[in-house]
């Protein structure tokens, strides 16, 4: 937009959003990883999926894992008109008490699910 500022045109968000709209345009982002693009990435990336379709799935097991902050204050909040609304939140330095993660295992027999007070930094297994 500043682009345009500079040739003399008065541009604001709201009328960049009003045609990207009217012109049905989205607002999404899809984010790959840039690895991608090297080659040897590619070439694996191509045998992982040529073999995909030879992997018996009764033999595999998938894990994830998720964190989330539980000391974590809202940014926002509604107040009365002309009031300003406070909020209070614990400052200084992170306590890794306040994160909790969970890791689960899934396969098609079974689903299994850990939740800890610390981060889950590797997870090994055996698959049957």
């Amino acid at each position: 937009m500043a682009g345009l500022g500079e040739r003399g045109l008065g541009v604001d968000y709201g009328t960049m959003w009003a045609f990207a709209l009217a012109e049905g345009l989205g607002f999404k982002k899809t984010a790959l990883a840039s690895e991608q693009d090297r080659p040897d990435v590619a070439r694996k990336r191509a045998r992982w999926k040529a073999r995909q379709g030879s992997i018996d799935p009764k033999r595999l097991v998938l894990i994830d894992e998720t964190r989330a902050r539980t000391n974590m204050a809202p940014l926002r909040g509604w107040a009365a008109p002309g009031r300003r609304l406070i909020g209070r939140a614990r400052c200084g330095q992170a306590s890794i008490s306040h994160t909790r993660s969970l890791s689960a295992c899934f396969s098609i027999s079974s689903i299994s699910a850990i939740l800890s007070s610390v981060i889950v930094i590797s997870i090994w297994f055996k698959a049957s």
